[in-house]
């Protein structure tokens, strides 16, 4: 997101959905107009504080000469759960402040907001095998997590307060889902922009999926179900077969 003339003073996290102990980035940026009628703006401060107003980071950010600043920190490993706010105000000298007008100084604040939330370890069942997928949302519920191994389908009911906005944050094992993974809500494909992959390792896949509240059902459509256990099992059973006769095979020469 970058600052504008509707928009003169911009700030944004890079993700909208945390974890206790995750590392939080805050960026943004100011108006070229702005930095002009400034004169100057070096650093911005950054304040974030949690839904009972305790500041959980205090600190600056270095605007480069396109006006973009940026800062990243840690959250406490007990992070309290919830909305936290994130206020940075534009560093101006007393000199210059003076000589703004009302309006020019509201234009030196901007706001944002994140969640934090704790993940539930969620198991569903394929194959006989238990597979744990990890949920992290602001919704009231996340029910009816299921596995649809002939449609590699998993499928999950969020549900919260209409009027106001949802997160989730999903993390698949590879082991159960993997490939291009699809998401609907309803039925329909969602939005690209309301879908972002926070991580990506070798063996699981992290989805932060954006919503407007109220009772829908999420489906996540992948290329690949695995493991195939029907294939496994088959390979394994031939593979045994093929050893009992080789066996059958040199017991019979041995007799000979």
């Amino acid at each position: 997101m970058s600052a504008s003339s509707d928009d003169e003073f911009t700030v944004q996290s890079e993700r909208h959905l945390y974890k206790p102990g995750d590392n939080v980035t805050i960026d943004g940026s100011i108006w070229s107009d702005l930095m002009t009628s400034l004169g100057n703006v070096n650093t911005v401060s950054i304040q974030v504080k949690d839904n009972d107003g305790n500041m959980v980071y205090d600190g600056k950010g270095q605007v480069d000469a396109n006006g973009k600043y940026s800062t990243e920190f840690q959250l406490p490993s007990d992070a309290k759960k919830g909305a936290y706010d994130v206020n940075v105000t534009a560093d101006v000298s007393a000199d210059v402040l003076n000589t703004l007008s009302l309006k020019a100084k509201d234009n030196l604040e901007s706001s944002a907001k994140i969640v934090v939330v704790s993940p539930n370890a969620m198991s569903v069942q394929a194959e006989g095998h238990d597979f744990d997928v990890q949920v992290a949302s602001n919704s009231t519920s996340v029910t009816n997590l299921n596995f649809d191994e002939q449609n590699k389908k998993l499928s999950f009911t969020v549900q919260g307060d209409a009027g106001t906005k949802g997160v989730t944050e999903i993390t698949i094992p590879k082991s159960l889902l993997n490939g291009d993974l699809t998401v609907m809500i309803d039925g329909q494909a969602m939005a690209q922009s309301d879908v972002v992959e926070t991580a990506d390792t070798d063996t699981e896949t992290t989805l932060e999926l954006n919503y407007h509240h109220s009772t829908h059902q999420i489906d996540i459509v992948g290329t690949n179900a695995i493991p195939e256990f029907g294939t496994l099992t088959s390979v394994a059973l031939v593979v045994s077969v093929l050893t009992l006769v080789v066996v059958s095979s040199q017991i019979k020469r041995i007799r000979l």
